[in-house]
């Protein structure tokens, strides 16, 4: 059946068509429940309930769901149909793809050979990357190959792939792999046709035989030569037409035009061998084929025998030629060759215990020499790190906390970086920190011109002289956004400067002059670096792409070309790599967002998964009952979800434009979260505040106090009349039905985090870092000045009080779960030796906040886990990157 306008296949509510999708049919659908547009794919009602058909539209859906890599369309489920389309109705629900497909665009005309080979790298890489899962395509075609309006390619179309390949990696983990025939098939609208598309079949496909990866590498050469010549690689009136010249013809090669390299004629020919034994055997070969990785340099010729010279009375000086030219061979051919430079790889794995938290900025950054590193990791306490490459050691520069988002000077001798809203610096060899000057909010990366100017990125692109002084401010950013990660270039006329939300990797780079003070987009995406070489180098979408950029004009040349995969990119705002002058590449690997899990573990430390799918969780809130959780999550923008326990899909009940983050409950099943839709407050800084709303959604939002912005970290008493919470480094309290606003309650100049008020209300928990470390401490309710008693020791924060009202819980640095007991004596906080309970999983470490809560019962925790939590945290480091980056961008 078709879909018409209005219609709704579960949460998605059809818009519109957008044509044929192999052996279905694609409607754009608007998903309800998340906000976004989707493409939705399904059977025509003629096939809805044909076994095979279903069989492979199911089996299509599978084969997606194990392919994550960026190239290739996502798949977001596999639905249900409307009742009255039958029980056999199911629909795709597919990534949406803006942009013309590559048919659209060859439309009969060549592509540039730059662009044609920028979007063959990245066809070899979604292959690769299929290939490596045991797939093979078996319909590549331009028809199936979208080019976004960035340059981006996505593979679509996975229809009719087998999953059989033996050479796979996995293949052997893979019991359901599928060994459906390759000859003849009843197809869309006729019976008996060839599986795949005639003029991109394989020869082999063509004859009905069994198929391989290689077919894969014919389509692609068939893909690749219709881009470059503008005309089908076997061209014919009809289907027999087209397969007989598969079979028996050669391509034109001279529709190829004069401009193509011979290394790519040459890739061309070993693609196109009709003999299968003949052609690359891998698509990654095809891959490094297109860089020049197989090219030789040709031998010096050697010049033929001279003939005898006739007489003259000039033989001579004919001797003379003749022993100066014999010279200048000799010296020619034994002259010493310059070595090839080859990149080098390595990790540099950090000490046991050591992390790479999640971050607001970067994490790690190298001196322009490339000899030296600075990361920011948890050892305990956060802290800032410095390590040399060819060292083992690191040592530890900076204050307490210090380390988002470092930098080096031009000399390398010094390392600024943000502690709160403050801007210092510290010498590479240790020492006394110095302030430079303090920002508006938490600096998102900065950049040390060589004239002694940094510039600084955040609610405002602001410079100040490196030596401390005055802050110039150059720009605010746009309302709902920040800048991040500046640059100097075009010495110091211009800026790079990425603009974003919450997801700095799905941002606007662009290039702001400072005398004229306007900015111009350049690119989607993050952290663009202008490198020695001419190349500018950013993230989008968990990759590291490179583009040539002219300076003098400030202008991109040509299309961006994916060069890394798998930069690690932080729900908190840090996109981790960086490139020295000498043309080292430092990275942390990982993956967007870093999905987390929630897990349930008990007091033994067994894990039990919630089975709701991974996604950018910051934390989790249970209510009384512990029915229901609130968890915040990190999308584009972040927001309040609710989770039913037992239920796998969360809803979400926060929708307003901006961050709404940190939920906790009001006894009375409310929820109260910190939200920025207040807008912008004194000088343009960002205007948080606190809000509470129903759980299920339902109603306006209410702000809580008049003068609540710039709250966080909430927590409401156990009477549902006020809250403690942070503002700034201090605790606030602020009553839920008072007129007036927050009135502090522990003051001081440490930084106090994370209050929260015992089950019974007379004890508040908060940590602190009087000692020089963060510690937990416990004061009387709400006459906080009576007492004051440590509970942690070495180390703690995060407090979370029992529901028994016998224990105190807290995290140590090293990501143990510690039990206080405590008994009350006399009106004094009597605690025992901390002991531990379990190691918590990776990704409760996170923000500032705390993102693990305590069931009633209080014998398990719910909490979230990363991917790789047993993992020792890695940077890795590619000596004489911009060498191998010259080779992939000329």
């Amino acid at each position: 059946m078709s879909l018409t306008p209005g219609q709704r296949i579960g949460v998605y509510e059809v818009v519109g068509p957008l044509g044929a999708g192999g052996m279905g049919e694609v409607y754009r659908a608007r998903d309800t429940r998340l906000g976004r547009d989707v493409a939705l794919k399904i059977l025509p009602e003629v096939f809805a309930s044909d076994p095979e058909r279903l069989a492979r539209f199911e089996r299509e859906a599978q084969l997606l769901a194990s392919l994550n890599h960026p190239h290739i369309a996502q798949i977001y489920g596999l639905e249900e149909g409307p009742a009255k389309a039958g029980p056999h109705q199911r629909a795709l629900v597919m990534e949406l793809i803006e942009g013309d497909t590559l048919a659209e665009r060859i439309a009969g005309q060549p592509i540039p050979v730059d662009e044609a080979l920028a979007i063959a790298r990245q066809i070899a890489d979604a292959l690769e990357a299929a290939h490596e899962q045991g797939i093979i395509h078996r319909d590549l075609k331009p028809a199936n190959i979208k080019v976004t309006t960035s340059g981006a390619v996505k593979v679509l179309d996975f229809g009719l792939a087998k999953l059989n390949d033996p050479n796979a990696s996995n293949a052997q983990n893979r019991p359901n792999a599928s060994m459906s025939p390759t000859v003849v098939s009843p197809a869309m609208t006729t019976v008996g046709v060839l599986l795949g598309t005639a003029a991109y079949m394989a020869p082999e496909q063509a004859r009905g035989r069994a198929t391989d990866r290689r077919a894969d590498i014919w389509a692609f050469g068939c893909v690749l030569f219709e881009m470059l010549s503008g005309q089908q690689t076997f061209p014919g009136s009809d289907v027999t037409e087209v397969l007989a010249a598969v079979l028996k013809s050669e391509p034109d090669w001279k529709g190829l035009p004069a401009s193509t390299p011979p290394r790519v004629r040459s890739l061309l020919e070993r693609c196109l061998q009709k003999d299968s034994k003949l052609r690359f055997r891998d698509i990654g070969d095809v891959r490094l084929a297109l860089d020049g990785a197989f090219e030789t340099v040709s031998a010096v010729p050697v010049p033929a025998p001279m003939a005898p010279p006739r007489r003259s009375i000039v033989w001579p000086v004919g001797l003379v030629a003749v022993a100066m030219l014999a010279s200048g061979l000799t010296w020619f051919i034994s002259r010493p060759v310059a070595e090839p430079i080859t990149p080098t790889r390595f990790s540099l794995v950090l000490a046991t215990g050591d992390r790479l938290p999640i971050a607001t900025g970067t994490m790690v950054a190298i001196s322009p020499d490339g000899t030296t590193l600075a990361y920011r990791s948890a050892r305990d306490v956060m802290r800032l790190f410095v390590r040399r490459i060819d060292q083992f050691e690191a040592t530890i520069v900076g204050e307490t906390g210090a380390g988002d988002a470092p930098f080096f000077s031009p000399d390398g001798r010094w390392i600024a970086y943000a502690l709160g809203n403050t801007l210092k610096k510290v010498a590479v060899d240790g020492g006394p920190s110095e302030t430079i000057t303090t920002t508006l909010d938490a600096p998102r990366g900065g950049d040390w011109s060589p004239e002694g100017t940094i510039v600084v990125a955040g609610v405002a692109l602001v410079t100040v002289p490196a030596a401390g002084g005055s802050v110039t401010e150059l720009a605010k950013a746009p309302a709902g956004r920040r800048f991040w990660y500046p640059q100097f270039v075009s010495q110091g006329r211009a800026i790079l400067v990425t603009t974003s939300p919450a997801r700095p990797d799905a941002g606007d780079i662009e290039v702001f002059d400072i005398a004229s003070k306007t900015s111009r987009k350049l690119l989607a995406g993050a952290n663009a670096r202008l490198l020695p070489s001419g190349h500018l180098t950013f993230v989008r979408g968990g990759a590291l792409w490179a583009v040539r950029f002219d300076e003098d004009s400030l202008q991109v040349q040509g299309s961006p070309v994916p060069v890394i995969e798998g930069i690690r990119v932080e729900n908190g705002g840090a996109v981790n790599y960086a490139v020295a002058r000498d043309g080292t590449l430092i990275y942390v690997p990982g993956t967007v967002n870093d999905a987390l899990e929630l897990v349930w573990v008990n007091r033994d430390g067994k894990e039990e998964s919630l089975g709701v799918p991974r996604r950018s969780f910051s934390l989790a809130r249970l209510d009384s009952t512990g029915r229901n959780v609130a968890l915040e999550v990190r999308d584009e923008d972040s927001d309040v979800w609710v989770l039913p326990v037992g239920r796998q899909t969360p809803t979400k009940v926060t929708f307003d434009p901006g961050d709404d983050t940190q939920p906790t409950w009001a006894p009375d099943g409310r929820l109260v979260y910190v939200s920025n839709r207040a807008g912008q407050g004194a000088q343009g800084t960002p205007s948080p505040g606190l809000f509470w709303q129903a759980a299920d959604g339902t109603g306006a939002a209410q702000r809580i106090a008049p003068d609540s912005s710039r709250i966080d970290q909430p927590s409401v008493t156990p009477d549902g009349q006020s809250i403690v919470a942070r503002m700034a480094d201090d605790i606030v309290l602020v009553d839920f039905n008072s007129k007036g606003g927050a009135r502090k309650l522990i003051e001081g100049p440490f930084r106090e985090r994370n209050p929260m008020v015992s089950r019974n209300g007379r004890w508040i928990a908060y940590q602190s870092d009087e000692s020089g470390v963060p510690e937990v401490y416990v004061r009387p309710f709400p006459d906080v000045g009576k007492g004051k008693w440590q509970a942690s020791e070495q180390g703690g924060s995060r407090p979370l009080w029992a529901h028994n009202g016998k224990e105190l819980f807290y995290l140590a640095g090293d990501q143990s779960l510690m039990s206080v007991s405590f008994t009350e004596s006399g009106g004094a906080f009597v605690p025992t030796a901390p002991r531990k309970i379990l190691t918590m999983p990776s990704g409760v470490v996170g923000g500032a906040a705390r993102a693990f809560d305590v069931a009633p019962d209080d014998r398990r925790f719910i909490t979230l886990k990363g991917e790789n939590s047993s993992e020792r945290a890695e940077i890795r480091v590619v000596q004489h990157w911009i060498e191998e980056l010259k080779k992939k961008v000329p």
